[in-house]
């Protein structure tokens, strides 16, 4: 899946170590100016170096674990070229006062622009990790309800464009209610947090799952057609039916889930399929609960 429990601690230990490689490389670029003012060859060394740019302490934290996980970034490869170029401008300005000659003004101008460059992309890429986390929900790690409408717009804009099928599920844990009043909130979260795991063993890579809102689950299956997705859910639901839940107050305590299911289309965006998938999960729960019940069902 493209998400996991684990998502929210890992960005924000992400931010974090971005947070402290850009402090560091504010602190080299005031060092630069210093070694443009006064004479400290062995300061210079490390600027001299055509490898400059992987010996900075942002160099070092990007190439060694940043860069592979802000891959996901659009702008990574020109924050890289960047932070590069900086380092190649610096590089020139200090050969150029070492040899005895004046900055141009415009060479001068090169340098902090790329900073200033270098500081707003960094900037934006902050703000796209802030709104990552922002898009998560916390108990889970998965995906929450804010972030969903986006990301199933970006699948049916895909759907329009291929014709791809896309498979919309909303699933809704049975007498939920009870666990809460029985065991309290705090192992209502577990069984929460169990769920998402089953769900996430169970599902592909590269589909996705959300947290609804409360007890209820969105799943969104790309590239599958809903006489496909009945074996898949029915397989799920089962699974949950048969997962002890893990409570210490109650060994072999299970929980049941009623799903409601239908097909994204060309002619049915997002809004209709979550209507539908959710109408579908009104008549399981209606015939019984613990079911699968398909849209095209009650046609």
């Amino acid at each position: 899946m493209d998400t996991d429990c684990n998502v929210l601690q890992d960005n924000i230990k992400l931010m974090r170590d971005l947070d402290k490689a850009i402090i560091q490389h504010f602190v080299w670029i005031d060092q630069t100016h210093k070694l443009l003012i006064c004479s400290d060859e062995e300061a210079q060394s490390g600027y001299l170096e055509e490898d400059a740019h992987l010996r900075c302490e942002f160099g070092r934290w990007f190439y060694d674990s940043g860069r592979d996980k802000l891959n996901e970034y659009p702008a990574l490869d020109k924050i890289e070229k960047l932070h590069k170029d900086l380092h190649l401008q610096a590089r020139f300005l200090i050969e150029t006062h070492n040899r005895g000659k004046g900055i141009s003004s415009k060479d001068f101008s090169d340098f902090t622009d790329s900073s200033l460059s270098f500081k707003i992309e960094l900037n934006n890429l902050q703000f796209s990790i802030v709104n990552q986390i922002c898009s998560v929900d916390h108990l889970t790690g998965i995906w929450n309800r804010q972030s969903m409408i986006y990301r199933l717009n970006q699948e049916y804009e895909r759907v329009v464009r291929t014709e791809s099928g896309c498979v919309i599920c909303m699933i809704d844990l049975d007498h939920f209610k009870e666990v809460n009043d029985r065991f309290g909130h705090l192992v209502g979260d577990m069984v929460l947090k169990r769920i998402t795991e089953i769900c996430k063993d169970q599902l592909r890579k590269y589909d996705s799952i959300y947290r609804y809102g409360g007890e209820e689950f969105l799943l969104c299956l790309p590239d599958t057609r809903l006489e496909n997705a009945s074996p898949l859910m029915e397989r799920l639901r089962q699974t949950i039916a048969d997962t002890d839940m893990g409570i210490e107050e109650q060994p072999d305590f299970r929980i049941t889930a009623s799903f409601g299911t239908t097909e994204m289309t060309k002619e049915k965006g997002p809004a209709d399929a979550i209507s539908e998938a959710d109408h579908a999960l009104l008549t399981a729960k209606a015939k019984g609960r613990n079911q699968v019940v398909l849209w095209q069902e009650e046609e």
